[in-house]
């Protein structure tokens, strides 16, 4: 009788803590933090998961990274919190949302009262780099904090910059190998209007050929429906995006040799992700992004090789705002600041994923002038945030976005529908309750003094018309 209420009593205690940790990613007994260790964070811009092959893609756009990751995890549900680059790189470094660091439009620059990811490592003995395309993340709009150093390349004609940054950054190792360090890459190269070089234009098959590069006004005109372009056309967009895809990943499997070839690579953590994706047809817009929240823009790769990092497939929503404090489990370093992010070491299947837009952004894509002079417009820290006028929320397989210009939601189940095409809003189900909850919560704990959406375009267009 004894021995029947102790077998009871364990099985009861064994049932309550399984409950307890039921959707947690357990901390292995065997993690041991990888003090020391360098860190070298990559990003591509607009590069959508689903055109790697990597993640299942019919055509081989990603060889390197292929191979790379059969000793890294690859993570299956990984999305930014914004739809375009200046939101999506101020979430990466400062492990924030858009919103509470006032970074949500074209004229936006992060205020020094923001700790970035970089500043941390540099306070902790690091030498910190940062090599990239001047387009966005720039000095000038104040990603430059806490690197020791920070250079931005001009991208040549087109966005052409890959081939700038990568020997650039494979110079700065081979001169400082013996060092402790966290090297930032971002290239532009993926980014419209793709002009991929010709041996790497391989997938165009029986389209036309004579299209070399994406005419960036004429595809908005297309958008706009002013001049409709034939699909064979539209579907050449599409294999020179793939053409860029598979240039920039040759330049990376460069500089993985590179980290092989200084033996930097058994004691560095290199991580490959991406600020957004970008549309090709699936909501009747080609080459396009800011605007909206669906998974053609806001999911893209992430993948992560380090020495105490078991490689595989990891099937658990994250966020880019996970990135930051991710890196500083890796090295074994405390936070200094409150990061709205976890470590990816700790998430659960039930991990919730937000997103947001202000969709002032949508301006520089659809008018040709403001595109070409996005970069002259006079920047500015901002005291209050633009008003958010997409949101969403992810959990457990289930994605509801919020319209909050006319109060539409839509809701997904990821699972079956992951193209968000069966919209299951207004069928009351318990899945849009629950997540209407976590969007209603996450606004109470992330509001702030708000301008006007209009007040923000007004000033955008006052600056075009008068000239200067």
């Amino acid at each position: 009788m004894v021995k029947r209420i102790l077998l009871v009593f364990v099985l009861v205690i064994l049932f309550l803590f399984i409950g307890k940790t039921a959707g947690k990613l357990p901390r292995s007994e065997n993690f041991s933090a990888c003090r020391g260790c360098n860190v070298v964070l990559i990003s591509v811009d607009t590069l959508r998961q689903d055109h790697l092959s990597l993640y299942g893609y019919g055509r081989k756009t990603s060889p390197n990274l292929d191979e790379f990751a059969k000793n890294a995890r690859v993570y299956q549900n990984f999305y930014s919190s914004a739809p375009w680059t200046l939101p999506s790189f101020a979430s990466l470094f400062t492990s924030d949302y858009p919103q509470n660091i006032k970074m949500q439009i074209g004229t936006d620059v992060l205020a020094e009262k923001y700790t970035t990811i970089a500043e941390v490592l540099n306070e902790n003995g690091y030498e910190t780099v940062g090599i990239n395309s001047a387009t966005f993340v720039s000095k000038a709009r104040g990603f430059s904090q806490g690197f020791d150093s920070f250079r931005s390349f001009e991208p040549k004609e087109n966005h052409q910059d890959i081939d700038l940054i990568i020997p650039e950054a494979m110079k700065w190792l081979g001169n400082n190998r013996s060092k402790k360090f966290f090297m930032f890459l971002h290239t532009f190269q993926v980014h419209d209007p793709y002009c991929p070089p010709g041996e790497f234009d391989q997938f165009g098959g029986d389209l036309p050929s004579a299209t070399k590069c994406v005419d960036v006004n004429m595809i908005a005109k297309n958008n706009r429906g002013e001049k409709v372009l034939p699909i064979e056309e539209l579907e050449r967009f599409v294999s020179l995006y793939d053409g860029e895809i598979l240039f920039t990943d040759y330049m990376l499997g460069e500089l993985f040799k590179t980290l092989g070839k200084l033996n930097l690579d058994k004691k560095t953590i290199v991580i490959v992700t991406a600020d957004h994706g970008e549309e090709f047809g699936e909501r009747g817009n080609w080459g396009v992004h800011s605007y909206s929240l669906y998974n053609e823009l806001i999911r893209v790769p992430l993948i992560i090789k380090a020495p105490n990092f078991d490689p595989g497939r990891e099937e658990k929503p994250a966020s880019i705002v996970d990135i930051a404090p991710t890196i500083l489990d890796l090295v074994g370093l405390q936070k200094s600041v409150e990061f709205k992010g976890t470590s990816l070491r700790n998430i659960g299947q039930d991990h919730v994923v937000y997103a947001q837009t202000s969709n002032v952004s949508t301006v520089n894509r659809y008018l040709d002038r403001i595109y070409s002079e996005v970069r002259s417009i006079p920047l500015k820290i901002r005291g209050a945030e633009a008003p958010i006028t997409r949101e969403s929320v992810m959990q457990n397989g289930w994605k509801l976005i919020a319209d909050n210009t006319n109060g539409k939601k839509e809701l997904y189940d990821m699972r079956s529908d992951p193209l968000e095409k069966n919209n299951l809003a207004g069928n009351n189900l318990e899945q849009e309750t629950k997540l209407l909850e976590l969007m209603l919560r996450f606004k109470e704990e992330n509001t702030d003094q708000k301008s006007t959406l209009e007040e923000d375009i007004k000033g955008i267009f006052d600056y075009i018309i008068s000239g200067t």
